[in-house]
């Protein structure tokens, strides 16, 4: 004999609503890994030919204005507000 939970519908939207928040890792890690491959690929055209892509723009306008400061703590912090992280 097979006994089944019985779950109202509130229970039932209150577990999807509680999986949906949990971070999912895989999905991230997928998206890490694609984001390597473009940047390797705009990479390889910019050694290639000296054009940078949309992301290599991105990343060295965003390096570019960050304040040099003597300590590496300091570095960081500033990078980390400039791609608002």
């Amino acid at each position: 004999m097979r006994f089944e939970k019985s779950i109202s519908l509130q229970e039932e939207l209150q577990e999807s609503l509680a999986a949906l928040k949990k971070p999912n890792r895989s999905t991230n890690s997928a998206n890490s890994l694609e984001l390597e491959i473009l940047i390797k690929k705009e990479m390889n055209l910019h050694e290639a030919g000296g054009v940078k892509g949309e992301l290599l723009e991105f990343v060295h306008n965003c390096l570019s204005n960050v304040v040099q400061t003597s300590v590496e703590a300091e570095r960081a912090f500033s990078a980390a507000g400039v791609l608002g992280l």
